[in-house]
């Protein structure tokens, strides 16, 4: 996707779904210019669940790569499959649901600063760590855009509200420009209760809520 200046591209898909045994590879490219605008949601489930599948696919493998005006500020890539003895379900920990969230550009602003500061609805437990103060550092820092600048990891205290959404973690990119969030969550509705709440602002610049019910 090439992305002029002043455009919003929103990639909001529903979770990826693996039979067993299958073969999942997907690639994505974004190339930005000026002050263009990207939220992409990449996220997958377990598999049929209520047909007892939970990770029994044979491999998956999914990429994302971010350009803006020819610099590459995100190369994001996930791959799961049976290694050196241990399942894959063995190794997701309890997780049905794992995703990424990507917001960068001046269009997300609000968005990105909604999701910062933790003032999600719903009963999201509040972050145990500063996301925007994390983008702010990694405005100031002159280094390599790819760099982890710096990144912290949010957990629910237990408290039975959390919605079953088991962790959440960010990552500044393109020197602050943009937000990268990885999610986990025990059921799939709880991860699209997420979602729905943390892109709540984008609605009226996209004529309706992200992923309304």
């Amino acid at each position: 996707a090439h992305l002029g200046p002043g455009s919003l591209l929103a990639v909001l898909p529903d979770p990826v779904t693996p039979l067993a045994g299958s073969r999942f590879v997907q690639k994505q490219s974004f190339h930005l210019s000026g002050d263009a605008s990207l939220v992409l949601v990449d996220w997958m489930t377990s598999g049929r669940k209520a047909l007892g599948e939970s990770w029994e696919f044979a491999s998956f493998e999914t990429a994302n790569s971010v350009e803006c005006d020819g610099t590459p500020v995100l190369q994001d890539k996930m791959e799961l499959r049976y290694e050196d003895g241990v399942s894959i379900k063995e190794r997701m920990g309890g997780a049905h649901v794992v995703g990424m969230m990507l917001l960068i550009g001046p269009r997300l602003e609000e968005t990105m600063r909604r999701i910062a500061l933790g003032h999600l609805a719903g009963g999201f437990a509040a972050p145990r760590c500063d996301p925007l103060g994390t983008m702010k550092a990694a405005k100031a820092d002159a280094g390599d855009p790819l760099a982890n600048l710096a990144s912290c990891k949010c957990f629910s205290d237990g408290d039975a509200n959390a919605q079953s959404v088991l962790s959440t973690s960010f990552r500044a990119v393109a020197n602050g420009a943009g937000l990268l969030v990885r999610f986990a969550a025990s059921d799939t509705e709880a991860a699209y209760a997420f979602l729905r709440d943390a892109l709540a602002p984008l609605g009226g610049q996209l004529g309706r809520p992200p992923f309304a019910p």
